[in-house]
């Protein structure tokens, strides 16, 4: 054979191979939409698109792999002198043995990458869900549209609280994780200096009582607060700190509203988180309201829950029989603030699944070359009384350096990218090089056993069978 008929050969299998892995891939690509779309937690596509380009881009994207995978054996294996093949002296070389090593790093690099990532983002997920976030969330039911029980509201809401599995119940303007109106206030002591932007909500006299909310200093909202001519609101930390107020004592001190109504704190109400990590702590005032109800928040108890349940939609359906009854949980209404972050987390674990898959075949491939290559090396230090551990040290010795030297590349890489995704969030957890050694331990754990499945089957092998190898 020619050398040109040689490289046409490898370069055709290349290209063989690559259309049927082109085939394989569009069919499972067709097949796993509806499992992406429910990791992604949304529609992505119905199916793989009909624009003719998309087609062409994926055919010639095949066909440059092909082209670029089957271009090494290609080019350089059609090179070998013959007589050299025959006497048993083929051998790859150094660059080859570069191009091998380089590929395997980088493929680590990408997996341990991959994997600290992951582990960032669960530890921030985790940081976030079970931090103290200020107020007691278990356990408490949200009850939606309650503008809809009109002048029955107040009835509904004593008729809850005599059944013996509400512990308390509330209405309000919102919940925190969504409460987003706001306006503009200023103190009156200082209106020219100083104008705030507050989020501002309404609520009854048991609203702090039901989401465990704790007060700072001065007292929380009673009865004689809703009278039309009374001015007296709550205001959090944060307020009172960038009002000014900070080493005073805010209470009985008046506040601006842009329309220029005197507003009398009457309490401050500790910190608590009303919004998402991501964001800083924002000033918030709370107004006495009956009117400005959007939901009830109900505490129950934790047992015969579907009970109970039950007892508030028939109790609405008594006091609103034409509007429907909806509800949900306080929980979940923290946990939806951080969707992207879950969907984020789920395609990392994927991903690097994939990476570390397509690494360890890669390795499995060499380990087998590496071992193959040194048989009669194997066979004669079995016979000198090497053990099958010492064999399979020294097989996975080289691979491991490898897999240290893609940690060593992406180690950093990671720490950079993770550290610049963790300033989105306000409130985060500390990045310790710990999360990236277990990654980088992970890898190399799991590159040892696909190494030694290899090694240990060269191990186990009759050194005579060894020997008369080629």
């Amino acid at each position: 054979s020619k050398r040109s008929q040689l490289i046409r050969q490898f370069l055709f299998e290349s290209t063989l191979l690559t259309a049927v892995a082109l085939v394989l891939g569009i069919t499972l690509a067709e097949v796993a939409l509806p499992a992406f779309d429910a990791i992604l937690g949304r529609r992505v596509a119905t199916g793989l698109p009909a624009n003719p380009l998309f087609w062409v881009g994926v055919v010639g994207f095949a066909l440059g792999v092909g082209l670029l995978a089957g271009s090494y054996p290609a080019f350089v294996l059609s090179a070998f002198r013959p007589a050299a093949v025959l006497k048993g002296k083929l051998r790859a070389g150094m660059r080859g043995g570069w191009l091998r090593s380089g590929l395997v790093v980088t493929q680590f690099a990408i997996s341990i990458a991959l994997i600290a990532g992951t582990l960032v983002i669960y530890g921030q997920m985790d940081y976030m869900l079970n931090r103290d976030l200020g107020f007691d969330r278990e356990h408490v039911v949200v009850v939606e549209r309650v503008h809809d029980l009109g002048e029955q509201a107040d009835a509904f809401k004593q008729e809850v609280g005599r059944h013996p599995n509400v512990a308390a119940a509330a209405f309000g303007g919102g919940v925190p994780g969504r409460l987003d109106g706001a306006s503009t206030f200023m103190p009156a002591d200082n209106p020219d200096d100083i104008v705030l932007n507050m989020t501002v909500t309404g609520a009854d006299e048991t609203y702090l009582e039901t989401l465990g909310l704790e007060m700072a200093a001065g007292r929380g909202l009673i009865e004689s607060d809703f009278a039309d001519t009374s001015r007296n609101v709550l205001v959090n930390e944060t307020a009172i700190r960038q009002l000014g107020w900070d080493g005073e004592d805010p209470i009985g001190k008046t506040l601006l509203s842009h329309r220029g109504d005197p507003l009398v704190v009457v309490g401050v109400v500790k910190d608590f988180f009303f919004d998402s990590l991501r964001r800083e702590m924002r000033p918030l005032l709370i107004r006495p309201s009956r009117q400005w109800r959007s939901v009830a928040a109900v505490r129950v108890q934790g047992e015969e829950l579907p009970a109970t349940l039950a007892f508030l939609k028939t109790k609405w359906e008594a006091f609103a029989p034409a509007r429907p009854f909806t509800y949900s949980f306080l929980d979940d209404e923290v946990a939806a603030l951080y969707t992207s972050e879950r969907t984020t987390a789920r395609l990392f674990v994927l991903f690097a699944g994939l990476a570390v898959l397509i690494a360890c075949l890669g390795l499995f491939g060499l380990a087998a070359y590496a071992t193959a290559q040194r048989t009669k090396e194997i066979g004669v230090r079995k016979v000198l009384g090497a053990s099958a551990g010492g064999i399979v040290l020294l097989l996975s010795k080289n691979f491991a350096r490898l897999v240290v030297v893609a940690f060593v590349v992406a180690a950093p890489l990671a720490y950079f990218s993770m550290s610049r995704w963790l300033e989105g969030f306000a409130y985060r957890t500390e990045l310790s090089w710990g999360t990236f050694a277990l990654a980088g331990a992970l890898a190399l754990g799991i590159a040892l056993l696909t190494v030694s499945y290899q090694a240990l089957r060269a191990a186990r092998k009759d050194p005579v069978e060894s020997l008369r190898y080629e």
